[in-house]
């Protein structure tokens, strides 16, 4: 029998590299479709349909391709191990009805100032007209995304970070994940978003927690859509805007930017006890990141406790056996000295290497980029 190590964790270079190859595939299926239909080939549902699915796959698969190249386990090193219950799925709903309703007021207020601006948003796309729409859009919009962006953004880049420091790991991820949909006038729900999943994921280590809220997020929005075309009437005629004066009064415009400040404000908060809540949860079930300390931990009125599953999960590795014909037993070498790699923790003074360097900048520059020409042409440039 041969043994085979398998590392338990992602790193820096692991995120790069992912990070990288998402961009990479991103631009073939996007080259692939366009050939497709200069060669003639119809742009027809069914041709949405499919390259809709590839575009969210390519999340997953650059993940993947990282695994087996690396020899990572993927579902163990994105945090695809740990369990929920159903106390986690219902604040994971209340905390995507919060993020919507609430929080998305701020996405509305700056999606405002672009149209002032002149901004056009070229929309989704997505029309959800009847059941058979809400069942595809279902899959495409809700599930896909839901799985396939957080095992990159957070699974990934984001756990791959995670020993610079909680600001680094949790921002940056954020940051790419609201620049990779290039919808500008969707900038600030897309970051917040981020930013809230990437705490989560942070202080659970438990990935399931933020597909679930994603998919809320998202089918929530697919559900309203196909409610909202399913009750909509024709306007009557005649229904010209009355030409009463003050009705759009200085004092009325102030007096809703006050609730919606008070709406913002009480959003934010019950989006904090929510995500304690779902930390402490969570701790009880999965027991919380090895990088973190029982002084990280405090702020939750929590504390770990190492159990034999935990220690040998800490080792941030796990040994598989194979059939070996020779009957040798054969160790990778994972270290410079062939040890086992020690149990990840927060270090000081470390830096990014040179090549991780250039694949997050050199990515992040393509992405940022593309979210720029989205907004220059959003203004008709």
């Amino acid at each position: 029998m041969s043994k085979i190590i398998k590392q338990t964790t992602f790193n820096d270079n692991d995120a790069g590299l992912g990070y990288m190859l998402y961009v990479v595939l991103s631009v073939l299926v996007l080259m692939g479709a366009r050939f497709l239909i200069r060669m003639g080939v119809a742009y027809t549902d069914v041709f949405y349909y499919i390259y809709a699915f590839l575009v969210e796959a390519i999340f997953a698969v650059a993940v993947w391709i990282v695994c087996s190249i690396k020899n990572k386990n993927l579902v163990k090193a994105s945090g695809l191990n740990k369990k929920v219950s159903v106390p986690i799925v219902v604040l994971c709903a209340a905390i995507s009805l919060i993020c919507l309703f609430g929080l998305g007021r701020l996405s509305d207020y700056f999606s405002e100032i672009l149209g002032a601006l002149g901004y056009q948003s070229s929309g989704s796309g997505v029309n959800v007209k009847n059941i058979g729409d809400l069942f595809i859009y279902t899959i495409l919009v809700a599930i896909l995304p839901a799985i396939c962006e957080e095992l990159l953004f957070r699974g990934l880049i984001l756990r791959g970070l995670v020993k610079y420091g909680k600001n680094l790991a949790i921002y940056f991820s954020a940051f790419a994940f609201m620049i990779m949909h290039g919808s500008p006038d969707q900038t600030v729900h897309q970051f917040i978003l981020g930013v809230i999943f990437g705490y989560i994921v942070y202080y659970t280590g438990n990935l399931w927690i933020t597909i679930i809220i994603h998919f809320c997020n998202n089918f929530f929005v697919l559900v309203a859509t196909f409610f909202v075309n399913l009750m909509q009437q024709p306007a009557s005629a005649g229904s010209a805007g009355s030409s009463v004066a003050g009705a759009s009064s200085t004092l009325s415009i102030i007096f809703s930017y006050i609730i919606s400040v008070a709406i913002i404000a009480i959003s934010v908060y019950l989006v904090v006890v929510s995500i304690k809540r779902l930390v402490v949860i969570n701790h009880n079930i999965n027991n919380s990141p090895n990088y973190l300390t029982n002084e990280d931990l405090k702020p939750f009125k929590i504390e770990k406790v190492e159990s034999n599953e935990q220690e040998l999960e800490n080792a941030n590795f796990e040994i598989e056996e194979e059939a070996n014909t020779s009957g040798g037993v054969v160790v990778e070498k994972l270290g410079d000295n062939g040890a086992i790699p020690p149990i990840l923790n927060k270090r000081k003074n470390e830096k990014i290497g040179l090549l991780t360097t250039l694949m997050f900048t050199i990515t992040t520059i393509y992405l940022a980029v593309e979210w720029i020409l989205a907004l220059v042409g959003g203004f008709g440039g």
